[in-house]
């Protein structure tokens, strides 16, 4: 329980409005909320998106008096574009590309992508320089693209801008898996229902659309959710027989119980059943 600051008026309609430091973590009245104290709030956070999930009133106020970005300018920002000019610009604060790399790999991939090497790496210190011949004879080194993007991204990428990336990784192994609509349903009757289906075996479930064999692959399965029009009043009827009661309905077969409320059947379904009527208990003090 807490207790009423002294400056509580009795008559006053809501009690955050009267001491907005002592009931601050609710949100406080919006006449309360000036720059500094805005300010002030704004530093507990690193991101916006904490900073309106902690105090959304706070955070509304900041954006209705315009003030949001500034005093927000300490967060991190989680998203970012990146353009040609602020890629080059972000490639200046480092001293070689291994540094950037590290730091803001974002930002080290759209230079790449961009054929923009020359131009934001050129101040760098650089440890080798790569050729075309230089980066087919890497590529020969590694198995797979993965392997080689991630451990020479130099030399992978120089391949990729230059229309090289395929012939020079023609050694390698694919790790895409072909597909037949019999793999596909060996591996679906492991399964009961197409819910653990989709979850333990994505490749498998995916490709089951691609060769538009699902329907097939998965008619011995559990039908978790039923198909539209499978809820009949004869069916919710016949299912209600079993019960005496509409609470043993509901828990023994919740999604009947569902039905027959959605459809507005409940009372057709359970006019059989047992109806429990309170009585009320005499007053205390009666004789």
């Amino acid at each position: 329980m807490y207790s009423l600051p002294q400056s509580y008026n009795q008559t006053s309609r809501c009690k955050r409005c009267i001491c907005p430091n002592v009931y601050g973590d609710l949100g406080g009245h919006e006449s309360n909320w000036n720059y500094e104290t805005l300010k002030q709030e704004a530093l507990k956070y690193q991101t916006k998106t904490d900073f309106k999930k902690s105090n959304s009133v706070a955070y509304d106020n900041a954006r209705k008096q315009g003030i949001i970005d500034e005093i927000c300018a300490h967060m991190k920002i989680k998203r970012r574009r990146w353009t040609d000019e602020t890629a080059i610009l972000e490639a200046k604060k480092y001293k070689n590309r291994n540094e950037m790399q590290e730091h803001n790999y974002p930002a080290f991939v759209y230079i790449y992508r961009h054929n923009l090497v020359d131009i934001a790496f050129a101040h760098m210190e650089t440890t080798q320089k790569w050729t075309i011949d230089d980066a087919k004879e890497e590529a020969l080194r590694f198995d797979t693209r993965s392997l080689f993007h991630k451990q020479s991204p130099y030399a992978y990428h120089l391949l990729w801008n230059n229309g090289l990336l395929d012939s020079a990784c023609s050694h390698m192994k694919i790790c895409r898996e072909d597909w037949t609509i019999d793999k596909i349903r060996e591996i679906a009757l492991k399964y009961n229902n197409i819910k653990d289906f989709k979850k333990y075996d994505m490749k498998a479930y995916m490709a089951s659309f691609k060769y538009k064999c699902l329907k097939d692959v998965t008619s011995h399965m559990k039908r978790l959710v039923q198909p539209k029009g499978f809820y009949t009043l004869e069916k919710c009827k016949e299912e209600a027989l079993k019960y005496q009661t509409k609470k043993d309905f509901m828990l023994g077969s919740p999604r009947f119980y569902d039905a027959a409320h959605r459809f507005k059947w409940i009372d057709l379904c359970c006019e059989h059943m047992k109806r429990n009527y309170r009585t009320t208990s005499s007053k205390k003090g009666n004789v």
